[in-house]
């Protein structure tokens, strides 16, 4: 399931001025808009606890490498975009918000498709958009700007649309982040980068790398739509390539850990371990290697 996508096409690029026109059916009436998402945050709590748990059943360790001072962000909206190598990027993505942001609301775009099948996630802040369409696109903006007047906000978003390697030479993202920053003045963009990856563990590293930050600006000496999506692509590409050689040196004293997971071989490989280590006398550690 692509949870989090822009639902802009970067070819061929909708005009701003489409994006703002209301889209008149054969009728001649206007459609109504989309409403805006709700997130039931008692409910989105218990979710991203549960999903915790979960990766903490299938991965070593969570890390984070970049810390962000989050007092940098107090009074303005928050739009964390992201790279999109994974399945588990939406679980991992909730681990984030519960360890670093629990104190904001998140919201994150879903394909209308698949927010009508995976209907739950409406009441966690996804909303559906439209792919490839001036009306999906305009009302991404509209549902995103209104949101992003709230401080209190959070927005996840992967604009590569798509499930992509890390190993790919290039991060090409949809038209939507460009326009999104443009039209989002005195929101913060964070760039956050992430992969997976084994180390010395039976089960892999779940890796986050938080890049730098750019504030939206709406001032006549603003960069524009294409100048902004250029910026941000460059950020998260900085950030990429900073994660991935820590991941390859395993500088484990770069990282900060988010949260611990499953270490060992076997249950009773691992019992036998623990038992010598009683009859020794010895500290039982289970983990493998000492990253």
């Amino acid at each position: 399931m692509n949870t989090a996508s822009f639902p802009l096409t970067s070819n061929p690029s909708p005009r701003v001025s489409e994006l703002r026109r209301p889209h008149v059916g054969s009728s001649g009436q206007a459609r109504r808009d989309a409403p805006l998402p709700v997130n039931r945050l008692w409910l989105t709590r218990l979710f991203a606890a549960y999903s915790e748990r979960l990766v903490r059943k299938h991965f070593h360790t969570v890390r984070l490498l970049g810390a962000p001072d989050l007092s940098a962000f107090a009074g303005r909206a928050l739009v964390i975009y992201a790279n999109h190598p994974s399945w588990w990027d939406p679980l991992i993505g909730l681990v984030a918000w519960r360890r670093m942001f629990a104190d904001r609301v998140p919201y994150a775009p879903i394909d209308a498709v698949a927010v009508e099948k995976y209907a739950f996630f409406k009441k966690l802040g996804f909303f559906g958009v439209e792919r490839n369409s001036v009306r999906g696109a305009r009302n991404f903006l509209r549902i995103s700007r209104e949101l992003l007047r709230r401080p209190e906000t959070l927005m996840l978003v992967t604009p590569q649309g798509r499930l992509a390697d890390v190993r790919e030479p290039e991060l090409r993202f949809d038209a939507g982040l460009g326009h999104l920053f443009r039209h989002a003045p005195g929101a913060v963009f964070l760039p956050l980068a992430i992969e997976y990856t084994f180390w010395e563990e039976k089960h892999p590293e779940a890796l986050l790398g938080v890049g730098e930050p750019l504030i939206a600006d709406a001032s006549a000496t603003a960069p524009g739509a294409e100048e902004g999506h250029r910026e941000l692509v460059q950020r998260l590409a900085v950030t990429s390539q900073r994660l991935a050689a820590a991941s390859i040196h395993r500088e484990t004293k770069a990282f900060q850990t988010l949260i611990g997971g499953r270490a060992g071989t076997s249950p009773m490989y691992d019992a036998w371990r623990w038992l010598k280590a009683r009859v020794r006398g010895e500290t039982f550690n289970p983990a493998h290697g000492d990253k």
